[in-house]
């Protein structure tokens, strides 16, 4: 036995100055190592980053008087609300495909405000295009400023917000989730099971849903011209809740009224989107249309208007059999929609389009 231990420790102390020399020898393997350190380490200033991009939208809208309900600067006769005007500064993250770049031309290619060379030139004269905080030189044809990674550029406005209608007060219910749901699904953020069995409690707002009844005309986060006029910030300072601290579910489109889940809970968050990915919620739209449709399926054949086609754009009459022996008629829209006026949210069917499939039963 003494022999056989004697040569195992031989052979494990041969292995080891093995490995040793092979690593000296291999300085490849050690640059990988160093590689995916920096790569750890890159990730984690990013999430710093991030933490600090928020923590600074918070203070924004603070300071400037943002976080109203929806009651404040509101026309009570109309309903149309409109913020006052302020100065802003919009920053952005440097992109990985834009690093190596001239700012001008990403300014360009990216963004529709910079869209003149004339424009462009008048707001790098006034010092209203900063990268990390500084202004930018002047010459820009001669000194061009080159992004790099992690650095942030933004440019200084004067902000007008969109006039939207809403009414005095957002309807929200608080709906508190059984503790069966979050044992079952066990959130990947709360590992001992005695802190989750407390925060599961009917009293954790990290595990309650909020029930916004959207208004058309708003968006769900602040998102394009819209911050105040949003409805996450808007329900946030009606709740008395902190800025940026309601996350979404999922989002409807801004002229779209409908209901809207909410949590403050970023794994609550991924919870809902992942069973909303395998297919365990479904949305039902509900339309206004002009005109009686027939009360038979059968009969749409007949009073359906024949509509010019385009190649791009085209429409069906689809059945499907269900599983108690009916079936169920509806007409299938294939054409891609296109956002032909971003400021209002105008969208059309274009050639070029994001390709949309819609069915409309009758």
């Amino acid at each position: 036995k003494r022999k056989k231990n004697l040569q195992k420790i031989k052979t494990q102390i041969n292995s080891k100055n093995h490995q040793q020399q092979h690593s000296s020898t291999n300085p490849n393997k050690n640059n990988r190592r160093n590689n995916n350190h920096n790569n750890k380490r890159q990730s984690s200033n990013q999430r710093l980053a991030k933490l600090k991009r928020k923590q600074n939208d918070i203070l924004e809208i603070q300071t400037l008087g943002l976080n109203c309900p929806p009651s404040t600067y509101r026309n009570a006769k109309t309903g149309i609300r409109c913020p006052p005007s302020c100065t802003r500064i919009i920053e952005t993250t440097t992109k990985g495909k834009w690093c190596g770049r001239n700012l001008m031309d990403v300014l360009k290619e990216e963004f529709n405000a910079f869209d003149t060379d004339e424009y462009n030139q008048i707001m790098v004269n006034r010092g209203l295009i900063r990268v990390n905080g500084v202004c930018i030189p002047h010459d820009q044809e001669h000194h061009p400023t080159v992004l790099k990674n992690m650095d942030t550029f933004g440019r200084v406005v004067h902000w007008h917000e969109p006039p939207v209608v809403v009414p005095e007060t957002i309807s929200v219910t608080k709906q508190y989730l059984p503790k069966i749901v979050t044992t079952e699904w066990l959130l990947p953020d709360h590992h001992d099971q005695e802190e989750h069995d407390d925060q599961c409690s009917s009293s954790s707002d990290d595990f309650c849903i909020y029930i916004c009844d959207k208004p058309a005309s708003i968006p769900v986060h602040p998102a394009g011209p819209y911050l105040c006029n949003s409805m996450t910030i808007m329900v946030e300072s009606q709740m008395n809740m902190t800025p940026r601290s309601l996350f979404p579910c999922h989002r409807i489109d801004r002229v779209t009224s409908g209901l809207v889940l909410c949590c403050t809970s970023s794994a609550m968050v991924s919870l809902f989107q992942r069973r909303m990915d395998a297919g365990a919620v479904s949305k039902l739209y509900l339309a206004c249309v002009k005109g009686k449709f027939p009360d038979r399926s059968q009969d749409c054949h007949k009073h359906f208007e024949k509509r010019n086609e385009e190649s791009f754009a085209t429409w069906t009459w689809c059945c499907d059999d269900n599983e108690n022996g009916t079936s169920k008629s509806y007409v299938q829209v294939d054409a891609p929609i296109q956002v032909i006026d971003v400021g209002n949210g105008i969208k059309a069917v274009r050639k070029d389009g994001k390709l949309s499939v819609s069915k409309f039963q009758f």
